[in-house]
């Protein structure tokens, strides 16, 4: 082997070393990286499971929301209903008690021409 061999695999050898090192800051860089999207996935999924959380919390509210207003949506109803059925009860009272004044007077008169 010449000597001229030999600087040339020393060259050889040097390019080598510094594309290893280049390769390993590289990977060490690639590394560091990963590690940090993996820290942010894991917050974000933290927030994620925060957010969901606060998501049924709320679903639930708005549950009971709902049946509230439902129950209040029945006593309207229950309210509008009553009030149609005393309009339409008043007059019929009224002339059934007007009815039954008539009759009673009529009965009342009967019952006195009959006893004269």
């Amino acid at each position: 082997m010449s000597e001229s061999d030999w600087a040339h695999l020393h060259g050889r050898v040097g390019t080598l070393e510094s594309m290893a090192r280049v390769a390993e800051v590289g990977h060490a860089h690639l590394v560091e990286q990963m590690a940090e999207i993996t820290v942010s996935q894991h917050r974000s999924g933290q927030r994620l499971d925060k957010i969901a959380t606060e998501l049924q919390s709320n679903s639930a509210t708005t549950r009971e929301i709902l049946d509230a207003t439902r129950d209040l949506r029945d006593v309207v109803i229950t309210a509008r209903t009553g009030g149609r059925f005393a309009r339409w009860l008043a007059p019929t009272l009224v002339a059934g008690a007007v009815s039954f004044g008539m009759v009673k007077g009529w009965w009342s008169d009967f019952t006195d021409w009959i006893t004269r």
